[in-house]
């Protein structure tokens, strides 16, 4: 419900008021009561604004139609197929690794970040096109491209 400015107006001297009196009987300043009633006023005016700019949800945010549910569901179950499928592809790359027995070589990717190592994995295990590397990483061809010569240096100079 919005703010009701005259009657919560009315409220705050109904309960200053009082405060006022207690403080006059106890002996505080004009100035003091003068301070503690600008500072309540503020918070007043304050709450009002705040009040004013609030604004109700026009339906339930954690309901969905059926066609909704459907797209929903449809989502979590593609990316969940897809993160599975990259992780096994992970798998079968860093497994490839293991199984090299050319110590110079294997001395040579480990030199690579992980990042680095996936690149070349997806390019020379994987047999991907730079092209296709690029569209799965978000990234420029140009830029794929040159991490991939840049790798090739690193492993030519480990190796």
């Amino acid at each position: 419900m919005g703010f009701n400015y005259r009657y919560e107006k009315v409220k705050f001297y109904e309960e200053w008021l009082p405060k006022q009196k207690m403080m006059r009987e106890v002996g505080m300043s004009e100035e003091a009561i003068q301070q503690m009633f600008d500072y309540d006023w503020n918070w007043f005016k304050d709450r009002r604004r705040h009040e004013s700019r609030q604004k109700p949800f026009t339906e339930d945010p954690y309901t969905y139609s059926e066609e909704d549910y459907e797209l929903l569901q449809k989502a979590i179950a593609r990316n969940m197929e897809e993160q599975s499928k990259n992780y096994i592809d992970n798998i079968e790359a860093f497994d490839v690794i293991d199984k090299i027995e050319d110590e110079r070589l294997l001395n040579a990717l480990k030199q690579l970040k992980e990042a680095e190592l996936e690149l070349i994995m997806l390019y020379a295990i994987k047999g991907m096109q730079v092209q296709e590397i690029a569209k799965l990483k978000n990234r420029s061809v140009s830029t794929i491209s040159e991490k991939l010569t840049r790798i090739k240096k690193i492993i030519k100079n480990n190796y």
